[in-house]
């Protein structure tokens, strides 16, 4: 029995046979000639289930951006009367007109994606336009830079229905309310604004527009594949973005112990009223969504006490009752099995591998030389899955397959050369994914200080002329890097940052109550999710920190020169927490989905734990942090250990419950209209998405 060929390889001589025929082939040529299209050894309708699987391929392929052209050549229905066909002008990336700075500018788009879903996506895109412009790539030395995370579950189900025209189905839980109701609704675009990601769509059943928070989905989606429909040709997210955070504030009075609450105090939408009762100040507080201002009054736990509106109150009493619940289990009843639970993860498959060695290809054409290792990394592979790859290739050619239609690669000491590998050598052109995440990206840095706005337009362009068809995706998702209230706050780091001087700030860290004097030496500003923060080194910790701006109270420039720019350290790509040798080991039982983002905060590691519980094992500077997180998780998190953290966290959330003896359920307007939404700078979180602010000192100063 001949040995079975890998789909990826039967895929890639299809593409190289269609692609290097001026005049195409037929179905006689394919199964004939082609590579991976045996005749069925059992002699079982090998024609029929030819026809079968050429169908699957040609399916695949076209799903993949690759235009398959079908000619007809006679009116008779034999394997010759059809031929099949790859224009390569459709094929590839067209000419690129970008320099050195403009390639420079898409680095720093393309990293807006860090880790999330399309940053494979805009990494690979910005391989396609380096390798057609011609200009090598180099990494971005801006001062400011951006990261965003898709952490829910429903993203990538609804890019995808949002990409291909189609239906989904989900169940939805409104704002404060516990009801879970099933939507079905026509994606129009995705956008993130405060840290969190919307959907907006036309609800089929309402017959109108609406906007759901991706974090309130609580089931999969499912996709509708045979409900297509027409997106309105003008529709940009963008446009429903601006209107977030447009309608009526809301009002908070909250109690304060005197002298307590620095932070909140500072905040500009903070300001004392009277009637407070003896050895307490009133505050208050403007908001826009109740939730988020429900997780930021939690964490501080019996340090606040909200006496109006009632529905936020009410809120926040459930968030710290159910906590105190939880917390209330013995940690003992759960055993940790200590074997580490993986991350989910993309499973890689047929179509992963052909597009990875289409890209793969034109890559080491225009890199004779280069090393293994820098192979795999450009690619995320282990050197053991580069080589299978570099194996299968070498397999792969025109048809014939004699010496001069087959791909030769050698990789002898430790480089790769590639030769007879000509019909590839343009890259495929820009997918969904990668035209998205560019087109996105630049839009997004608009907002950044210290941009050239004429270079972004003009980059901007070029990379709409290369989308082509797929330019729409740009107005169908969009990034707001830059709130209204935080503008102003970057323009006046940048330029501190540009000074070249020391700083001195007022900083309230995580867990104090007291503001900070440090004199730091700032590099650059970046930030990760909504939450910006100054990436600078403290002469007082003799190291590179973090520092989140809206944490600082006041700021200063010193006449002294900043001498450490030199050593530079960038700001971190994934977790903000560096641990340090003085910190305390501590452990979260939590939910699967609260332990990834808790995870993605503290870059702890996860432990099976026994059915539905997972034990995050995270490195803190300071345990004070401990309570607040797990009073903002509102029961989806308790301490495991150890003992002493287990204890304090108990009678922190005792003290709290005290505060708020009374629990009822909380009636709130939903919010998935465009019209109700924050508009501060995203200091809080909502339970379904937490986000752990970690201390921004290894030692927790």
């Amino acid at each position: 029995m001949p040995e079975r060929i890998p789909a990826a390889e039967r895929l890639l001589n299809l593409v190289i046979a269609l692609l290097g025929s001026r005049y195409g082939r037929s179905k006689a040529f394919i199964r004939g000639r082609v590579n991976g299209y045996a005749p069925d050894p059992r002699g079982l309708d090998p024609v029929g289930a030819f026809d079968r699987a050429l169908e699957r391929d040609k399916d695949t392929l076209r799903s993949l951006g690759i235009p398959i052209i079908t000619e007809r050549h006679s009116e008779f229905d034999d394997e010759d009367s059809y031929t099949y066909r790859i224009d390569p002008a459709q094929y590839a990336v067209p000419d690129v007109r970008l320099d050195g700075e403009g390639l420079a500018l898409l680095t720093v788009a393309a990293r807006v994606w860090g880790q999330a879903s399309f940053g494979p996506a805009a990494r690979g895109a910005l391989r396609k336009l380096a390798l057609r412009s011609g200009v090598a790539l180099h990494d971005d030395d801006t001062s400011v830079r951006s990261r965003i995370r898709t952490r829910e579950p429903a993203f990538d189900p609804l890019w995808t229905a949002l990409a291909g025209g189609h239906r989904v189905t989900f169940d939805y839980r409104r704002s404060g309310d516990a009801t879970v109701t099933e939507r079905t609704v026509e994606p129009w675009g995705l956008g993130n604004k405060y840290g969190q990601w919307y959907l907006s769509g036309r609800d089929v059943a309402a017959g109108g527009e609406r906007l759901f928070r991706l974090s309130r989905i609580v089931a999969g989606v499912t996709i509708d594949t045979r409900a297509a429909f027409e997106r309105d040709p003008g529709f940009r997210m963008a446009d429903v973005l601006a209107r977030l955070g447009t309608g009526t504030p809301h009002t908070a009075l909250v109690d304060v112990p005197a002298g307590t609450n620095q932070r909140l105090r500072h905040e500009p939408r903070t300001v004392a009223v009277d009637g407070a009762p003896d050895g307490w100040d009133r505050l208050e507080v403007t908001y826009r969504d109740v939730e988020l201002m429900a997780d930021e009054f939690a964490s501080l736990g019996a340090a606040a006490l909200v006496r109006e509106p009632d529905d936020l109150r009410r809120l926040v009493a459930g968030k710290l009752h159910a906590a105190a619940a939880a917390s209330a289990v013995d940690a003992t009843a759960v055993e940790l099995t200590g074997r580490p639970r993986p991350r989910a993860v993309h499973t890689a498959d047929s179509r992963d591998r052909l597009v990875r060695l289409l890209a793969m290809v034109p890559f080491l054409l225009a890199n004779p030389g280069i090393s293994v290792a820098a192979v795999a990394a450009e690619f995320d592979l282990g050197e053991a899955q580069l080589k299978k790859d570099l194996d299968l290739l070498i397999m792969c050619g025109l048809p014939g397959y004699y010496p001069g239609d087959l791909i030769d690669i050698t990789w002898d000491d430790g480089v790769v050369f590639i030769r007879d590998a000509d019909v590839l050598a343009r890259p495929l052109r820009l997918s969904q994914d990668e035209a998205c995440a560019l087109l996105v990206g630049l839009a997004a840095l608009a907002a950044l200080p210290g941009g050239d706005a004429a270079l972004l337009e003009r980059v901007r362009g070029e990379v709409h002329a290369v989308a082509g068809d797929l330019a729409w995706l740009g107005d169908a998702v969009a990034v707001e890097l830059v709130p209204d209230t935080t503008a102003d706050t970057l323009r006046r780091f940048q330029s501190l940052v540009d000074s070249g001087h020391a700083v001195e700030l007022g900083y309230m860290a995580a867990g104090r109550e007291t503001v900070g004097v440090r004199v730091v030496e700032p590099l650059a500003l970046f930030s990760m999710d909504s939450a910006w923060y100054l990436h600078a080194w403290c002469r007082d910790a003799d190291g590179w920190r973090n520092f989140r701006l809206d944490r600082v109270i006041s700021h200063r420039e010193l006449d002294e020169p900043a001498t450490s720019r030199h050593a530079t350290v960038g700001p971190p790509e994934g977790s903000l927490y560096a641990p340090g040798p003085t910190d305390t080991e501590v452990v979260l039982l939590t939910d699967p989905r609260t332990a990834d983002a808790v995870t993605d905060a503290f870059g702890g590691r996860q432990t099976k734990a026994g059915a539905g519980v997972v034990g995050v094992n995270l490195l803190v500077g300071s345990t004070a942090i401990v309570p607040p997180l797990i009073a903002r998780l509102g029961g989806a998190a308790r301490v495991g250990g150890p003992a002493d953290v287990v204890a304090t966290t108990r009678r922190w959330l005792a003290d709290a419950v005290a505060a708020y003896p009374v629990v009822e359920p909380a009636v709130v307007e939903p919010v998935e209209t465009p019209v109700v939404e924050p508009v501060e700078p995203a200091v809080v979180e909502p339970v379904e998405t937490p986000v752990v602010e970690p201390v921004e000192t290894p030692e927790g100063e």
